[in-house]
C-alpha cells in the first residue's frame, strides 16, 4: 500500500481524524423504523389520503413510486388539476389533487441516462430547472 501514496495514512485516527470527528460515544445511534405489515397499506394509504398538507402528499407520493426521500424533499409543487389535455382522463380527472413529477418522460430530468438509471436524477445532463413554480395546499 505504501507504493500507492506518499506521508501519513490520511484516515487515522489519532494525530487526525479525532480531531475532525466526534467521539465515538456523542453519535447518536441510528434507529430505523419498523416497516408496515403489507396487509395494513390500503388502511393507511386510505388515512393518508384523508389528511390534508404537503407532508401528506409527499408521503403518498415516496410510498407510490418507491422514491427516494431526497428525491421528494424540496419539491413541494402540489396543485389540482383544472383541465386534461388528449389521453391524460387514463392518468388523471379534474379536481384530482397532485404532486408535481419528478421525472420520466415529459418530467424534470430524461429518466434514461446512466445518472438516472442508477438513482441519482439530480446528475442529469438534461435536467431542467423549475422556476417559481406555485404551490398550493
Amino acid at each position: 500500500m505504501s507504493e500507492w501514496r506518499k506521508g501519513e495514512n490520511p484516515a487515522r485516527w489519532k494525530g487526525h481524524l479525532e480531531h475532525l470527528l466526534a467521539e465515538k460515544s456523542k453519535v447518536h445511534q441510528v434507529v430505523h423504523h419498523s416497516a408496515l405489515p403489507y396487509q395494513e397499506i390500503a388502511r393507511f394509504m386510505a388515512e393518508l389520503r384523508e389528511q390534508g398538507g404537503l407532508g401528506a402528499r409527499a408521503l403518498e407520493f415516496a410510498i407510490l413510486t418507491a422514491a427516494r426521500t431526497g428525491e421528494v424533499i424540496g419539491h413541494e409543487a402540489t396543485g389540482v388539476v383544472e383541465a386534461l389535455g388528449p389521453g391524460a382522463e387514463r392518468y388523471s380527472k379534474v379536481g384530482d389533487r397532485v404532486i408535481l413529477g419528478l421525472g420520466g418522460a415529459g418530467g424534470y430530468w430524461c429518466g434514461a441516462c446512466d445518472y438516472c438509471l442508477g438513482g441519482e436524477p439530480r446528475l442529469c445532463k438534461q435536467s431542467k430547472g423549475i422556476m417559481g413554480t406555485f404551490a398550493a395546499s
